[in-house]
């Protein structure tokens, strides 16, 4: 069978934690950009509301409320916002995503070209 949604909000998920190293820059600056940067790692605040942004953290909070709310077609648009490395980290969840719905899509037309042919007898 196909991938539910709750599987792939679940999957997703467990995925976040790589796709947040993958997106977030490196600190390189002096002692106190570096510590900004882990601090900032360390506490994250999640708004009730996904922000609207499309910097790193914008997106990967949204990524976040998505999976929360198995809103997969949300979750597969803002993937394609991220980072080239954190869409690399992500291209298997991606592909299994975009294989679904393509199976998906295939089984509503067979459907529906099977109800249109036995309604033609």
């Amino acid at each position: 069978g196909l991938p539910s949604d709750a599987q792939l909000a679940d999957s997703l998920r467990k995925l976040l934690p790589t796709l947040a190293q993958s997106a977030t820059p490196q600190a390189s600056g002096d002692f106190l950009e570096r510590l900004r940067a882990n601090a900032a790692r360390l506490v994250r605040v999640t708004p009730a509301n996904a922000p609207a942004g499309d910097d790193p953290a914008d997106v990967l909070t949204r990524l976040k409320v998505e999976a929360d709310r198995a809103d997969i077609a949300g979750a597969l648009n803002d993937s394609q916002k991220l980072s080239a490395a954190a869409q690399q980290q992500a291209a298997e969840w991606i592909a299994t995503v975009k294989a679904r719905n393509e199976a998906r899509d295939a089984a509503r037309a067979l459907s529906a070209a099977t109800t249109r042919a036995l309604g033609e007898r």
